[in-house]
């Protein structure tokens, strides 16, 4: 089975979520840095924006309803045609131009956008690892470098082995405030509840939950909610820190990179399901 491990790079504000034109800035620090390849260096960044696959899913729903069977398919039966996962047919990634074009700013600005970069192998490619711990040459990771940027709160289970570090979404009037990022199971919570206008605040929540890497139960506030986040989507390649049991960190050049850039303090979490 294995872990599944995306780390988060978080600010401390979580309500923060920075103009296009930060974004850019970091993104420039980032390629300057080396933790991203630049331009010229192979396949660029790609994104898509949650309205895309929201929409590309509910065509692909409406278009695979299956069509009444003959009388005859009724009483003997038939095989039904194997279909993809829906997510297969609803993979609306596109190119992400750097340095940043009119289409690159737009898309920043969207409701909710997510923009990757696929790292093969960070050592051959001479990029920097952003983990604290170097990897072995003998075994590289490979990992995708997401940045995400939502006019909601994106959020996620710190622990989903025992459902640990989930943030309540409910509003102190009672409303639950979390809706589903479909065709994603991933849940996002509405910034200002439809029913008493108040903002949601998930510094003002504390969040228990399990530590992954070490077993040991810890508190903080806000967990894993944010409206901007890098975030390294490491899936079944952990970190080797992780490995060896301790808490995946991150090195101390690729947080003062992301902080000096986006002119925010910034906290970093995993998250193991």
């Amino acid at each position: 089975m294995g872990v599944y491990y995306v780390h988060y790079l978080i600010p401390l504000d979580n309500s923060f979520r920075p103009e296009p034109e930060r974004i850019a800035a970091l993104i420039d620090a980032l390629a300057a840095a080396r933790f991203i390849p630049r331009p010229e260096a192979g396949d660029g960044p790609t994104y898509f924006l949650d309205d895309w696959r929201r929409e590309a899913a509910e065509r692909t729903t409406s278009a695979a309803q299956e069509p009444p069977k003959p009388w005859w398919k009724r009483i003997f039966g038939s095989k039904a045609p194997e279909r993809p996962p829906l997510l297969d047919l609803v993979d609306v990634e596109r190119p992400f131009a750097v340095p940043l074009t009119e289409e690159s700013f737009a898309a920043l600005a969207d409701r909710a956008v997510t923009v990757g970069w696929t790292i093969e192998d960070p050592l051959a490619d001479g990029l920097a690892y952003p983990f604290e711990q170097r990897p072995s040459r003998d075994d590289p990771p490979n990992y995708r470098l997401l940045i995400e940027a939502s006019e909601d709160f994106r959020t996620e289970t710190i622990n989903r082995y025992d459902d640990t570090g989930t943030v309540d979404p409910h509003c102190r009037c009672g409303a639950d405030l979390s809706y589903s990022r479909a065709p994603f199971e991933d849940v996002a919570i509405r910034r200002l509840c439809p029913s008493c206008g108040a903002r949601f605040e998930p510094r003002e929540r504390l969040v228990t939950f399990t530590n992954g890497a070490t077993g040991e139960s810890q508190t903080i506030h806000g967990g894993i909610c944010y409206r901007f986040a890098v975030a390294i989507d490491c899936e079944k390649s952990i970190p080797p820190a992780i490995e060896d049991g301790k808490e995946g960190k991150l090195s101390r050049r690729f947080l003062r990179v992301c902080s000096e850039a986006l002119g925010v303090e910034l906290h970093e979490l995993g998250s193991y399901s």
